[in-house]
């Protein structure tokens, strides 16, 4: 992205808080639609508005394809990251989805493990490093359980 953030640009604060996960890993689409997105958080019963999507695929899953009108979405809802247990976001050279995504302040991680992580709302939090001229780094993810978050 012609003029993007760098990691030293980041809003920290933008990289932890309430988090949704869908797994996607019996969807048998290859197309990540906003209907998919739409109906598969709506199953998801909870309170807090997250601002941290997390998506779920098969372990030999290696890269997301998103319709453009998902990627509207994932905007329009408020997310301000979108995590994904594929290497990328997209099979295309292109980069299409990172381009819109980050163009509108939205961060993308990919390679999470996701493994034995079931659906619903969690805690995350993305520590990465901090080099200050890169445009992508690697970082230290936590995911805290919403039930182990509301002990008090």
């Amino acid at each position: 992205l012609k003029n993007g953030k760098t990691i030293g640009d980041i809003e920290l604060h933008d990289l932890f808080g309430d988090a949704v996960l869908i797994d996607l890993s019996n969807t048998n689409k290859n197309t990540i639609t906003s209907e998919i997105l739409h109906k598969k958080i709506k199953q998801i019963n909870y309170s807090a508005t997250p601002k941290i999507l997390l998506i779920k695929k098969h372990t030999n899953t290696k890269t997301l394809r998103f319709k453009e009108e998902a990627l509207k979405w994932i905007v329009d809802n408020g997310f301000k990251v979108v995590g994904t247990s594929c290497m990328s976001i997209e099979a295309s050279s292109m980069l299409e989805a990172h381009l819109v995504l980050l163009s509108k302040d939205v961060y993308i991680i990919e390679n999470l493990n996701l493994d034995s992580v079931y659906e619903g709302l969690f805690y995350f939090i993305a520590l990465p490093l901090n080099i200050t001229k890169c445009d992508g780094a690697p970082i230290r993810a936590i995911l805290i359980s919403s039930e182990l978050n509301s002990i008090g």
